[in-house]
């Protein structure tokens, strides 16, 4: 369960495009800002599967040209 928690937090789509989870899935946003309430909140490994599913496709969205641009400046640091 750690390692797919890992693959979870750690997933290109949910790093890049954090704040666009804020709205369509409450509590994926809160877990990939370190927020979530694992006392309210149960992390099972199900749940963790659909969200590596639902992150893995949108990877395709990580290639508009805005989303480009955000990695870049993200990449740099600015």
């Amino acid at each position: 369960m750690n390692k797919l928690r890992s693959e979870v937090f750690d997933h290109p789509v949910l790093q890049l495009m954090k704040d666009d989870f804020k709205n369509e899935d409450p509590t994926l946003y809160y877990f990939a800002n370190g927020l979530i309430n694992f006392q309210q909140d149960e992390l099972t490994i199900e749940k963790l599967e659909n969200w590596k599913e639902k992150l893995n496709q949108d990877r395709l969205t990580l290639y508009l040209p805005n989303r480009l641009v955000q990695s870049f400046w993200t990449y740099l640091g600015a």
